[in-house]
């Protein structure tokens, strides 16, 4: 499978990496474990099927935690564990998640598990604004981090194939050109499954030569809480957030349905890029931290589920196994009803996809976009 075709593959244990010939006779079972941004492949313990017991040394490759004397650490984050987490050389992966409140969804049949976004990220983003990195392929299956762009402006835009907002990345395109010498970075991220496949001809028609990444997990809109495309954020020179997920558009539209109107504002959003790459700080379009934290808010556990689902979903979609991957799908939207891009994205693949979207649509006693906040007080 190409990695571009989903999360970043790895194979930790997958041929025995980290594993002596004295444990190949618990570690006998191949699982794969979704996790952040990555799927990795890895042999675990078949002893304990109510469990994931993993080799120790294959933790920093699934999630980048490390066992020290202290507990499972991360960066400046380090969780003391308790003795029955451990196991000789062996780490209870699902008993850990328990323990910081992370979601773990797990298809027993096909040996999958999916793990959802870990809280304690979440709540770094609120408490310090800083934004959350993450690690997503481009089109030519290099992955790129954030946190390659720091030093840098960065307006991250989220689209897809089946969204009219592809027909804006000649606009975003155009933005980039104009502004890109004022150490500013447009960064396009397509959330769709369908990947490469169905993405390539919209960079292609655009001539896109900012930042291009496929993401068909949609790790981005995880990661920032987005549940619509098109989606912006912005992000100042230290990886702060100057402006949380809203609606990203380039141009003004008006797009009609009966009696019901969908309308974009692309050329006030677009001005207010240029101030804020012009004026920075300075900017009034720079949310103050009491206006963040109004319009960032921790996802519920429903939320945190319907993400680690939603991953599974588009694991089996792209391992051919489509009824599968239909059901999980499903179990997304039902999870999560709130969020189109779980809808959008299964209906993509549907016959009747258009139809569906249009009832749902219909029952929307509210704007399909939120207006635009772009000053205090509006």
């Amino acid at each position: 499978m190409d990695r571009r075709n989903f999360l970043k593959i790895g194979t930790a244990g997958a041929i025995g990496l980290g594993v002596s010939l004295r444990d190949r006779s618990v570690l006998a079972a191949t699982n794969t474990v979704l996790y952040d941004d990555r799927a990795v492949i890895l042999a675990v313990r078949e002893d304990q099927p109510e469990a994931l017991w993993i080799h120790a040394l294959d933790l920093p490759s699934i999630n980048g935690f490390e066992i020290k004397p202290e507990g499972a650490c991360r960066a400046d984050i380090c969780i003391p564990l308790p003795d029955d987490m451990t196991l000789g050389e062996y780490f209870n992966l699902t008993s850990f998640a328990k323990k910081i409140g992370q979601v773990v969804v797990v298809d027993k049949d096909a040996g999958v598990w999916s793990f959802g976004e870990i809280p304690a990220f979440r709540s770094g983003l609120l408490s310090s604004r800083i934004a959350p990195n993450f690690a997503v392929p481009n089109q030519q299956g290099q992955l790129v981090r954030l946190s390659d762009f720091l030093g840098k402006k960065v307006l991250l835009v989220t689209w897809a194939s089946w969204c009219g907002c592809r027909f804006d990345l000649p606009h975003w395109q155009k933005l980039y050109e104009e502004l890109k010498s004022k150490n500013f970075e447009i960064i396009l991220v397509a959330e769709d499954t369908g990947g490469e496949a169905v993405t390539a001809r919209w960079y292609k028609g655009a001539q896109v030569t900012c930042t291009a990444l496929v993401d068909p997990s949609h790790a981005v809109s995880s990661a920032f809480d987005f549940v619509n495309v098109p989606a912006g954020v912005w992000i100042d020179e230290e990886g702060r957030v100057a402006r949380p997920g809203e609606p990203a558009w380039a141009t003004d539209n008006k797009y009609e349905f009966g009696d019901k109107v969908i309308l974009t504002e692309g050329t006030r959003y677009v001005e207010a890029v240029r101030n804020w790459v012009d004026n920075g700080v300075d900017s009034p379009y720079v949310l103050s931290d009491a206006e963040f934290a109004k319009r960032v808010q921790v996802p519920s556990m429903a939320a945190m589920e319907a993400d680690a689902v939603f991953k599974l979903a588009v694991w089996f979609r792209q391992t051919g196994e489509q009824t599968k991957a239909q059901a999980y799908f499903q179990r997304a939207q039902q999870l999560d009803p709130d969020n189109w891009n779980y809808h959008r994205q299964d209906w993509s693949f549907r016959s009747d996809g258009g139809q569906q979207w249009m009832e749902k649509f219909q029952q929307l006693d509210e704007d399909y976009y939120p207006k635009l906040k772009l000053l205090l007080g509006q």
